[in-house]
């Protein structure tokens, strides 16, 4: 075996055994994970004001798309949340009251905006809070419920609900 291959059996055997390595980057805390991204999702709400207060179309459209893409993963995330971890319910219930907020600013943004691909894409991004609202809503049923693990029957609340530029 050559030296550069060698090196590609090392670097395979270090990725695989990555977090059992000393020093090795601990995996992420889940409720963290979604908390932080929720707090990525309220700032790209608050840009998706301005642009729809500015009139900006450009920017309006770009920060909504990430947004609806941040809002699914925030979903999918939150639909398997540990019912065992102690700051799950707290998490969820926070993304159930920022996606109230958010549809509520969104819902004004669109009031601000004469354009139909404005309002259209604007009612995309309230899709996706909608979903995330019910995600956390039905999670939190079932775990008050004594029933933990993902929601059933919540529509498109995986990686790619809502995705697509829809029928609009």
């Amino acid at each position: 075996m050559d030296a550069r291959a060698l090196v590609g059996v090392f670097v395979a055997g270090v990725l695989v055994a990555g977090n059992s390595l000393p020093g090795a980057a601990a995996p992420a805390d889940p409720v963290k994970t979604v908390l932080e991204r929720l707090r990525q999702a309220d700032a790209l709400v608050a840009t998706v004001v301005e642009a729809a207060r500015t009139r900006d179309l450009t920017a309006l459209r770009a920060r909504i798309e990430e947004y609806r893409a941040l809002m699914r993963t925030v979903a999918a995330e939150a639909k398997h949340l540990p019912a065992d971890n102690p700051g799950t319910q707290r998490a969820l219930e926070i993304v159930r009251e920022a996606t109230l907020k958010h549809m509520d600013s969104l819902k004004k943004a669109q009031e601000q905006v004469t354009s139909e691909q404005a309002r259209a894409a604007l009612d995309r991004a309230m899709e996706v809070s909608q979903i995330g609202h019910n995600v956390s809503t039905e999670a939190l049923e079932q775990i008050n419920a004594g029933t933990p693990g993902p929601p059933a029957g919540v529509p498109n609340a995986g990686a790619n609900a809502g995705g697509g530029r829809g029928g609009r």
